[in-house]
């Protein structure tokens, strides 16, 4: 709340391929992100994790990683459940780039068009 930033909370697991794929581009777009978001990851492997991020998630089918944006009293303004009801998991797709776009548009409080963009574009570089 201090800070005026959102929290990225990613759902996330060692053994997880694309949670890791996640987890190398939030780091690599960590100076821009870092403008308006906070970045906790929650592994399953922790103690109470898995039970926090199932209630987070509603009952949204599908893996992980599964991620939301909170706002700053902890309620989620948009997750990576897109309207079909499935998660983006990594962004690899362009219909899951611009489910994330829409999640950065909805969600940012000093990224512009133009930072968005690029973080967007960013993640074509890790497919």
């Amino acid at each position: 709340k201090e800070q005026n930033k959102r929290v990225i909370v990613q759902a996330t697991a060692t053994w997880c391929g694309p949670c890791r794929r996640l987890s190398l581009y939030l780091d690599g777009e960590r100076k821009l992100s870092e403008r308006d978001y906070i970045w906790v990851k929650m592994d399953y492997r922790w103690t109470g994790a898995y039970k926090i991020m199932e209630k987070m998630r509603g009952g949204a089918q599908g893996g992980i990683p599964w991620w939301a944006i909170l706002d700053k009293d902890g309620k989620a303004m948009v997750t990576s459940t897109t309207e079909a009801g499935e998660n983006i998991g990594f962004p690899s797709s362009s219909s899951d780039r611009e489910h994330f776009r829409g999640m950065l548009e909805k969600t940012a409080i000093r990224l512009n068009d133009m930072e968005i963009n690029e973080l967007v574009e960013g993640l074509k570089q890790k497919d």
